[in-house]
């Protein structure tokens, strides 16, 4: 005799409808996909005479963009979020991955980090976290910039002020033939000095941090040493608060940054000392 309920009193759910529900809410939990923790789900698939015939499990991951040196940017174009979430999916034996880009713009971090509570904040910044600035003397002083990496620096929201722990600094330099123009001394003079030497205090606004890295970025390569003229524009950051930052050089066609040489960093104290008059302290 035909029940429409189980054996405890239950309705039954087709087998159909109830694997489109699951399926449903998989989509959903994968559109909130956006911690750093893996969140598998499950689900079965279904021959065509309606039996299940094997399990799809799919899993997201929030990473770092491909190519990115830091998870967030600053910049004179404002904040920016470099992470992708990738999906994976297993079915059948067979491992299929994909990226999605839901930080791209129109999305804008400033006002999305604002809206999150202090435990997701906490969260995205988490030790491993880097946050770079990205500080362009190249092009400095050629026109007038509308906004500087110092605006949206001044406008970071106190609870990232608070939490960020590791930060890396990009300085990146016109070419040596420019910058020889004038002497190491005359460059205090340069819009991109100014650029730099206002960057620091903004910096030691942040009260957690950990681990700085300065790097500079050159177009033409460095083969034996750094020149005093692109010496002079790490200087300021003597003034650092955090004093164990490192020095790093970054040359052209290179994904990474490598550490200064021990002349290099020698060469950097001495110009401070000579021509610049600030206390030499960091830049380990």
């Amino acid at each position: 005799m035909g029940n429409d309920k189980n054996s405890r009193g239950r309705p039954r759910v087709p087998r159909a409808a109830a694997i489109y529900a699951q399926q449903r809410k998989e989509r959903k939990a994968a559109e909130k996909a956006g911690s750093a923790a893996q969140s598998p789900t499950s689900a079965q698939t279904q021959s065509p005479d309606g039996s299940a015939n094997s399990d799809k499990t799919v899993t997201s991951i929030t990473k770092r963009t491909p190519l990115k040196n830091a998870d967030v940017t600053i910049s004179a174009t404002g904040l920016t979020r470099n992470e992708v979430i990738e999906f994976t999916t297993m079915e059948g034996g067979r491992i299929q991955n994909r990226l999605q880009y839901p930080y791209r713009l129109p999305y804008q971090f400033s006002a999305a980090f604002a809206q999150m509570t202090l435990a997701e904040k906490e969260e995205f910044l988490h030790e491993g976290k880097w946050t770079e600035i990205i500080v362009d003397v190249s092009t400095s002083g050629n026109t007038q910039p509308t906004e500087t990496v110092l605006d949206h620096l001044a406008r970071l929201d106190p609870d990232y002020l608070r939490l960020a722990k590791r930060l890396s600094v990009r300085i990146i330099l016109p070419s040596l033939e420019v910058l020889s123009r004038s002497s190491p001394e005359g460059l205090k003079g340069f819009p991109g000095y100014h650029l730099a030497y206002n960057v620091v205090p903004e910096i030691n606004r942040f009260t957690s941090l950990e681990a700085i890295q300065v790097s500079l970025e050159v177009p033409d390569a460095v083969t034996v040493c750094l020149d005093e003229h692109q010496l002079v524009f790490v200087i300021p950051f003597m003034e650092l608060r955090l004093t164990s930052w490192t020095f790093w050089l970054r040359n052209p066609g290179t994904s990474r940054p490598v550490k200064v040489s021990t002349n290099d960093h020698e060469a950097m104290c001495r110009l401070d000392r000579e021509l610049l008059g600030i206390a030499t302290q960091g830049g380990n």
